[in-house]
């Protein structure tokens, strides 16, 4: 990848996408590199600490969408600040694909209460027999190899021209997981596709709402 490919890659997904050009299916040859790229990311002891969902179908997204929860609503009421209509939805679900980095290692019960899943205790085991000190890298390395791995799809999208939004501002994590048939705690989710054209690129189709922009604080170089 050159580099006048990946400072086009950063520009397109600099932004969340919140609306979509879904009139033509997401071509399955591009979802078939973006999830290469994202799966063979780096890993700690060669270990996979998530699975991916790779969703296509409008019904499971619509599922999806109705458990985001947008950043724009009032903590002590069910009531948004948005001219009262309600909670906001985050439509960046909605894209043509949707990838959903699921956690191997816990799964939410009825209550949304976290519980270790069989793998937890397979790979507990394994590390253990290794000289691993497994209770803190199961724990604690998943959240970094999810960052890692949508990094590496995110980057993918944007070079082959696509436009990107995360979402991690979820509720509801049993009926997330029951809306996509698995059992795991979904961790983040990453919708991909073509913008919306008629739409400035933060406004959510289903109620006009515009989300807000804001603009990335810096990160400090430290040279030494």
């Amino acid at each position: 990848m050159l580099e006048q490919d990946l400072k086009r890659a950063e520009k397109i997904t600099r932004h969340t996408q919140r609306n979509w050009e879904e009139s033509v299916p997401f071509p399955q040859p591009h979802t078939d590199k973006i999830v290469k790229f994202a799966t063979e990311s780096p890993s700690k002891n060669g270990l996979q600490y998530y699975d991916l969902a790779v969703v296509t179908d409008n019904s499971v997204k619509r599922a999806l969408y109705d458990c985001t929860l947008g950043y724009t609503h009032n903590h002590n009421a069910n009531v948004s600040i948005n001219n009262g209509r309600g909670l906001e939805k985050n439509s960046q679900v909605l894209a043509p694909l949707v990838l959903v980095w699921l956690n191997k290692y816990k799964k939410p019960d009825q209550s949304d209460e976290m519980v270790w899943t069989d793998a937890y205790h397979e790979d507990f085991e394994m590390l253990e027999r290794k000289g691993v000190d497994s209770s803190v890298q199961l724990k604690e390395f998943t959240s970094m190899h999810v960052g890692i791995s949508s990094a590496y799809a995110n980057l993918m999208a944007g070079a082959l021209g696509y436009k990107t939004g995360f979402c991690r501002c979820l509720i509801n994590y049993y009926k997330l997981a029951h809306a996509l048939g698995i059992d795991q705690k979904v961790e983040l989710m990453l919708g991909i596709g073509e913008g919306n054209e008629m739409l400035k690129h933060n406004v959510n189709p289903d109620t006009n709402f515009e989300y807000g922009s804001v603009i990335k604080e810096p990160v400090k170089i430290i040279k030494i």
